[in-house]
């Protein structure tokens, strides 16, 4: 290959779909040849740009971000912000998100909502991944980007449990979040991974197991899961059933015990983590764009299709609001 005349080479970046460039060696004169996706260049997809996260709060190094603007973005205006995890790649042409699943980074940017594809935290405890968000939040409404009021978040994997502990200790309240096929360190999960007696990182920030009067008392206080009662943020949590669908069961059954805004969807089979079938990849995306659009912007898809889903959100966006009122009555009550 090397006596070739010509180098054959992959070519991509944040804002470039791959294509297959050929390059004549002595000349460096280069031509696609071959453009797997030839449609997108009639889509305006916006605009995407990596930012450097040296000296903020929470991530370690020279950590970057992936952030991608609406394409009709308007300088000086702020708009809502969903953050996605589990890592970054610049040198990737950035759809989606860094997996396949269930990441909806151009359809939500459509939908007029900057996003933040960001990494470095994935395996950190807690307080720091916590502190990462947070910090995101206050860059982003600081640079007058984004309103820090209308702020969602995407866990899948390990950093699920990073989602929902924000719901519970972040000091920036999320105005959406969802999570797909992760670690929770909820009490089920522990107990259902006795492969590993369970899962490490949760026995690590949840400080030991869940047994004993110090092991309870560690876990009331850390695992999300265990306070919920604080969480006010609508989730989405999307499931591949059975086995999955049985790991996500406990934040979906104590939100939903206790009246709180929680949907809960199951994917068709096969099962894959992260899912590659297409059909998984439309509906996981797809939903996550109308929830966020939904809670964030306040819009709803006039599909008709969609007629049952946006009820039901509507009804969850009540039960919402009535919390709302209560606590501020109890709060007028105690004064």
């Amino acid at each position: 290959m090397a006596t070739l005349p010509v180098r054959i080479e992959l070519r991509e970046s944040i804002n470039q779909p791959p294509i297959l460039v050929a390059t004549d060696k002595a000349s460096g004169n280069s031509q696609a040849v071959w453009d797997p996706n030839p449609q997108l260049k009639q889509v305006d997809l916006g605009d995407a740009k990596t930012v450097t996260l040296k000296n903020v709060p929470g991530f370690p190094g020279e950590e970057q971000m992936g952030l991608v603007f609406p394409p009709d973005y308007v300088p000086g205006k702020r708009y809502p912000l969903v953050i996605q995890t589990h890592g970054y790649t610049p040198h990737q042409f950035l759809t989606s998100g860094v997996f396949t699943t269930p990441f909806a980074a151009r359809a939500m940017a459509a939908r007029g909502i900057i996003v933040a594809q960001i990494g470095g935290v994935d395996e950190l405890g807690y307080e720091e991944s916590v502190k990462a968000y947070d910090s995101i939040i206050g860059k982003l409404s600081g640079e007058g980007l984004i309103d820090p009021t209308k702020v969602g978040a995407i866990g899948f994997s390990s950093p699920v449990r990073v989602v929902l502990a924000h719901m519970a200790f972040g000091k920036n309240r999320l105005a959406a979040a969802s999570i797909l096929d992760g670690v929770d360190s909820g009490y089920l999960q522990s107990m259902l991974w006795l492969q590993v007696k369970g899962d490490f990182e949760t026995r690590y920030e949840n400080g030991g197991l869940p047994f004993g009067a110090e092991g309870l008392k560690n876990w009331i206080v850390k695992s999300p899961v265990f306070n919920t009662d604080k969480m006010k943020t609508p989730l989405l949590i999307l499931s591949f059933a059975p086995g999955a669908l049985l790991a996500q069961w406990e934040e979906y059954s104590t939100l939903y015990q206790q009246n709180k805004p929680v949907e809960l969807i199951t994917l068709p089979a096969p099962y894959e983590h992260p899912s590659t079938n297409p059909k998984n990849r439309l509906y996981s995306e797809t939903f996550n764009a109308d929830w966020f659009d939904f809670w964030l912007n306040n819009h709803e898809d006039p599909d008709p299709a969609k007629a049952e889903q946006y009820k039901r959100w509507r009804e969850m966006r009540k039960m919402q609001e009535n919390e709302k009122q209560s606590a501020e009555t109890t709060t007028q009550g105690a004064n």
